[in-house]
């Protein structure tokens, strides 16, 4: 990009004399003079009121990298440890931790069902404010109680006390100001399911209290806490049935765009500006996020654009030339490319060097854009993190803080946003005790054809573009591969050993037969000559002990059958110490 000066006030960009057109040692000068610069403000929150000041817990499950699962409230973050109000409580180094799930709690076996049980909003509306009948068109909050004495019920009470305020339901709300709550039971059963019309606060992390009182005056009591995250403006799916959650795709309320970041993240939201520096985007969460171009690959702007035009622009950023290419729609209306250099972008128009000439196109005549190629800026080696959100977007930084119910990150070009606890689905570590192998890129892959046509590895993807699966069950992570391919990975004497699950996807059948082999530093540490489909999966465990390489590889067998198709589930690097 030439020409131009950064948004970012306050801030001396020292431009050094470069030959008009190079484009590319531009941006990256710039980038080096904008790095730890560049800052990332959040919009102004909305003004809340006294009763939300106090923030709800925030429940989350966290799985260690032994697999340890651990519910409970995270209580703080400081000095890189997670504080966590479990029973008991812990505090874990975010180094040691696999994943963190938020809004979620560790299901309960039936065997030790819990007496009262969160079911969330789930399409039913039985209920609505106050104490009248019927519902309201608003989903309520739905409850299960599985211990009721067999006795008829003559009132049922049920309490949550939200930041500066209490909530009372009742089945009986006559002389009483409370709001009605329904239920379903059959005759005297043990079970029944509970219907609340919802608050106007979000009633996660927060406890439920019930009160049963049967016509014999005794009573029974119990409690549970809200899992998920409720809402008095969630509309009941009239094309649902009761019972079913509907299924959320929460999009940026401004989304006019998705970008593609270096680090194989994406956000989606609305481009602001684009300079020769930055690209601005007003984020899901309402924060104005600034990105260092280089730290970009593309960003597309049309989500109905014809089918093909799209496969060329993810082709074109898969492998992007010196050029930034433009995808357009022409006057005819027709999609088009034109190679040159992006100057800017404000204002509804694209600023475009072609052909020596500087051109202006309306934003709404924009499909997409590609960045010129440029050298690829490493991952840190030190442990960082994956934000991955409830919106479906993702981008690489690492967790810092936690204030009043909201995080910290600081991104991987060195600046800090925040962002609502509530928008945050999974993150995800990186760089920590635990390493999925496909968190790597293989340095040499060797694919054979089969019978002439080759089947290409794929991470975290089964095959024929559908989810891997192996005995019915999908695996969080994987590296698929079919006979023959051979996979090697640099080390660089950071771990200590491997541990896999290694089985054939479910779509093999019974027509799978194949050689699997582990080589370390060129020393064969596992191996599996004659493995089939319709053998029970194998768990592999591999010392590396500083190992520099190691490769993987799925041959031929004897019966060279169709099913060869092999996942590695689970793939998982361990090191013994950790780089701080």
């Amino acid at each position: 990009m030439n020409g131009g000066s950064s948004p970012i006030k306050n801030t001396k960009i020292v431009r050094l004399p470069l030959p008009l057109g190079d484009g590319i040692a531009q941006r990256l000068l710039r980038f080096t003079l904008l790095w730890g610069a560049v800052v990332l403000a959040m919009a102004p929150a909305a003004a809340r009121s006294d009763e939300q000041t106090s923030p709800a817990p925030l429940q989350a499950v966290v799985t260690t990298a032994d697999d340890e699962q651990i519910g409970g409230a995270i209580s703080g973050l400081a000095d890189g440890k997670l504080s966590l109000s479990s029973e008991p409580p812990r505090s874990i180094d975010l180094s040691d931790v696999q994943r963190i799930e938020f809004g979620k709690q560790i299901s309960v076996s039936s065997s030790s069902a819990a007496e009262l049980v969160w079911i969330g909003q789930d399409n039913h509306d039985l209920v609505q404010v106050g104490g009248a009948s019927g519902g309201n068109g608003i989903q309520d909050l739905h409850l299960h109680v599985n211990t009721l004495k067999p006795l008829a019920i003559k009132q049922i009470i049920a309490v949550c006390r939200f930041p500066n305020q209490l909530r009372v339901w009742r089945l009986d709300t006559s002389q009483s100001p409370h709001w009605r709550l329904a239920i379903a039971r059959a005759d005297l059963a043990a079970e029944a399911e509970l219907y609340l019309e919802p608050a106007s606060i979000d009633s996660f992390g927060l406890k439920f209290d019930l009160t049963a009182t049967y016509g014999d005056g005794t009573t029974s009591k119990s409690s549970t806490t809200a899992t998920t995250h409720t809402s008095d403006q969630l509309k009941v799916d009239r094309a649902t049935q009761p019972g079913q959650t509907v299924a959320k795709t929460v999009a940026p309320a401004v989304a006019n765009a998705e970008v593609f970041l270096a680090d194989r993240g994406h956000v989606r939201g609305e481009v602001v500006e684009i300079t020769p520096d930055l690209i601005t985007l007003r984020t899901a969460w309402k924060a104005a996020l600034r990105i260092p171009i280089l730290q970009a690959r593309g960003i597309w702007f049309a989500g109905a654009a014809p089918a093909e035009t799209r496969a060329d622009f993810d082709k074109q950023m898969s492998a992007p030339t010196g050029e930034d290419v433009a995808f357009l729609l022409g006057r005819d209306k027709a999609p088009a490319q034109i190679a040159g250099s992006v100057t800017g972008l404000s204002g509804g128009k694209l600023a475009f060097r072609f052909e020596g000439s500087d051109r202006s196109v309306n934003q709404d005549r924009l499909l997409g854009l590609v960045f010129a190629a440029h050298p690829k800026i490493p991952l840190p080696s030190t442990p960082f993190h994956l934000l991955m959100l409830n919106s479906g977007d993702s981008i690489s930084g690492r967790w810092v803080a936690l204030n009043d119910g909201t995080l910290e990150i600081e991104t991987l070009w060195q600046s800090r946003f925040q962002v609502p606890s509530g928008e945050v689905a999974e993150i995800r570590s990186r760089n920590g005790r635990l390493t999925f192998l496909g968190d790597l890129d293989p340095i040499s892959v060797d694919e054979v054809p089969y019978f002439g046509r080759v089947i290409h590895w794929a991470r975290d993807q089964g095959f024929d573009d559908a989810p891997p699966k192996v005995k019915g069950k999908q695996p969080s992570r994987s590296i698929a591969m079919h006979s023959r391919s051979v996979l090697t990975y640099a080390l660089d004497e950071q771990f200590e050993k491997f541990k896999a699950t290694l089985g054939f996807d479910d779509s093999a059948g019974t027509r799978g037969r194949v050689l699997c082999r582990v080589t370390v530093d060129g020393r064969e540490l596992f191996v599996q000559k004659d493995f089939r489909s319709d053998q029970d999966p194998l768990n592999v465990e591999v010392p590396l002990h500083g190992a520099k390489q190691m490769t993987l590889e799925v041959d031929f067998g004897e019966a060279e059958d169709i099913g060869d198709r092999v996942i590695w589930a689970e793939p998982r690097l361990f090191r013994a110490a950790i780089a701080k």
